[in-house]
């Protein structure tokens, strides 16, 4: 039977934890925005706010990019796999 490895990665943007997972992301962006939404436009807070939005949104943009090359070296190494048989 193999060995499993589990890892557990947690993201800190402003003194607060986020699971490493789309998942987490997606939900601290909604957070964020509705957060944003209930303060006055362009007050200091909504600035900080945005700041915050705009890492949160870099993660998940870099995040879903590692997903997809993940996919496309696996369907690579699928049709190596069926080309050699």
């Amino acid at each position: 039977m193999a060995n499993e490895l589990h890892k557990k990665i947690t993201i800190w943007l402003n003194q607060q934890g986020i699971e490493n997972n789309l998942k987490s992301v997606r939900a601290a962006i909604t957070k964020t925005t509705n957060e944003m939404a209930k303060l006055p436009s362009f007050s200091d807070e909504w600035y900080e706010k945005s700041k915050k939005l705009a890492k949160l949104k870099d993660i998940y943009s870099e995040m879903q990019k590692e997903i997809k090359a993940t996919g496309d070296e696996i369907k690579n190494a699928a049709e190596a796999t069926n080309s050699k048989l």
